[in-house]
């Protein structure tokens, strides 16, 4: 889905689905995020559960943080949880957002990229934890 990247972000968040941001050509495409997953499992009788609302401040973060990062054309996924959101660059490099604050998993320090990009916001959130890779 390309065009107007706004509503699209938004028409996820309403649906409480995570979406993918990436480039193709020059446009933004925003689409539903995929899992990876190495055998073929049925999903009848599973239970799905209700996912919470994000707290009001998180959602503005989000659109916030979209925008920062689709301006720098930097591609990302996001997560949602229950008062919870999580924008993953790579399997093991992303930022995790909840009601006490923030945790960059991955980076080394508030300079690498692509958390400089958005390291700013994040602080005026709330407390930011860097969990360094090992």
């Amino acid at each position: 889905m390309s065009g107007d990247w706004r509503e699209a972000i938004n028409a996820f968040i309403e649906r409480k689905k995570g979406f993918e941001v990436s480039f193709r050509n020059g446009q933004v495409v925003i689409s539903e995020v995929k899992g990876v997953s190495k055998t073929k499992i049925k999903t009848t009788g599973l239970r799905s559960y209700r996912v919470k609302t994000l707290l009001k401040s998180q959602l503005e973060l989000l659109k916030s943080l979209s925008g920062t990062l689709i301006d720098a054309r930097i591609p990302f996924k996001v997560t949602l949880g229950p008062n919870e959101f999580i924008l993953r660059f790579n399997l093991d490099r992303y930022v995790r957002v909840h009601a006490e604050g923030v945790s960059c998993v991955g980076f080394k320090d508030e300079r690498e990229e692509p958390l400089s990009v958005v390291v700013d916001k994040l602080k005026g959130y709330g407390a930011l934890k860097l969990l360094k890779p090992l």
